[in-house]
């Protein structure tokens, strides 16, 4: 809508449905499919740019966080399955009584595993989102300087680097709960 509450063409056309997000909303909107729409100067002039990339650099840091606490959902859950999923026996055990496949070497790995990479993105991310507060109040323009810097080098891998090892930590959730990973029962 315009400034004064007349119809500014712009529609809200569909929701994506991504996956693994389901307490947020994506959408797709657009704008000026019958009749222009308006746009509004938010800011100063010729400054849009510079205020796009702030806010989209502390987005990609949310999008890393984000994945870190998939992760880390990943890792719970698979984790208390594997303490009460009976299934196998120790090698070499007098007894054929069934263990919490938890016991089992290679579930313990992929558990670790998980736990790592979720730990890790978790922690890349609050250092990166601490960062981003410390340059705001940092008095020295040197070290105001080299945080901006070391901040731009950390954001995108806050992003790409925490989004993969999290995928790699709820693949291997999903391996841990066998066929349990692909129903409904488990988040």
């Amino acid at each position: 809508r315009y400034l004064d509450s007349q119809d500014n063409n712009i529609k809200l056309v569909g929701l994506n449905h991504k996956m693994g997000y389901r307490g947020t909303i994506n959408t797709v909107i657009e704008f000026g499919d019958q009749q222009p729409s308006i746009g509004y100067l938010v800011g100063a002039e010729n400054d849009g740019l510079r205020a796009m990339f702030h806010m989209m650099n502390e987005a990609r840091i949310g999008v890393g966080y984000s994945a870190a606490v998939l992760a880390y959902a990943g890792y719970r859950v698979s984790y208390k399955y594997a303490t009460e999923r009976l299934q196998g026996s120790n090698p070499g055990a007098p007894s054929s009584k069934e263990i919490p496949i938890i016991e089992h070497a290679d579930v313990r790995r992929m558990l670790w595993t998980q736990r790592v990479y979720a730990d890790g993105a978790l922690a890349l991310t609050l250092y990166a989102s601490h960062l981003c507060d410390t340059i705001v109040i940092e008095d020295d323009a040197n070290r105001k300087k080299e945080l901006t810097e070391l901040l731009g080098f950390l954001t995108p891998l806050c992003k790409a680097w925490a989004s993969e090892v999290s995928l790699e930590a709820n693949y291997l959730a999903i391996q841990v709960l066998g066929g349990a990973g692909y129903t409904r029962d488990f988040p």
